[in-house]
């Protein structure tokens, strides 16, 4: 009778093993070592590959999460230079015990700034896209300063505590939270807006930083 010879993992790896092995193997002699080498290497290539789309996968669903997230919010993320968050906190003249919220907060670098200048601020900040807001997380903890950073449209937030408010958002989101201000705000609490200004209420200040070969325009309001 003709024996049918499949193909298996088992013969597969039999297969690999037998070169190995060389004639201990023909005599019929154990080659556990070999054996056991061989097998590992194959689900170690399996782990990785798991691993590597598996790491694909995520930063894949992170594009998309934040793409959808600025959608919503309609202000895409683009972090303020280093430099430019340190001015927009010394244009804020703190004094160093206040209360200040950073709204669409990105990655926290403007309340990380203002934690590093003035160590006895309370510091909020606010930001909806989840992905960004994580990094966010990240880079405070890895600073080690104590930040409240927290996950939610920041338009819905009660700011009626806030002493100062810095802004790095887009112009289609300024009237809707002037007005905002306009409800809530206590006398007195100031706003720093970069880049983007208020269509009505009128600042008390502005400036401009040149940073890298841009100029970057800050506006101080006060309610």
């Amino acid at each position: 009778m003709e024996e049918v010879r499949g193909s298996s993992p088992l013969s597969s790896t039999i297969r690999l093993v037998r070169p190995l092995c060389g004639r201990d193997f023909a005599h019929g002699k154990p080659c556990v070592s070999v054996g056991v080498s061989a097998l590992g290497a194959y689900s170690g290539g399996i782990l990785f590959a798991y691993l590597l789309l598996g790491l694909t996968f995520v930063l894949i669903l992170g594009v998309i999460v934040t793409a959808v997230g600025n959608l919503l919010v309609w202000v895409p993320f683009v972090p303020v230079p280093y430099g430019v968050a340190e001015e927009m906190v010394r244009f804020a003249h703190l004094k160093g015990t206040e209360t200040v919220y950073d709204l669409g907060a990105g990655d926290g670098r403007i309340l990380i700034a203002a934690k590093r200048l003035h160590g006895g601020l309370r510091a909020t900040g606010w930001e909806f896209v989840p992905t960004v807001w994580l990094l966010g997380k990240l880079r405070i903890w890895w600073s080690g300063q104590k930040i409240a950073f927290r996950l939610g449209d920041s338009r819905r937030q009660s700011v009626r505590d806030a002493d100062c408010i810095f802004l790095y958002l887009f112009p289609t989101v300024m009237p809707s939270l002037e007005r905002k201000f306009d409800q809530e705000l206590r006398p007195g609490t100031t706003v720093v807006s970069c880049a983007f200004p208020f269509p009505h209420h009128p600042p008390i200040a502005h400036t401009s930083v040149h940073w890298m070969g841009r100029e970057h325009k800050l506006w101080l309001y006060e309610w």
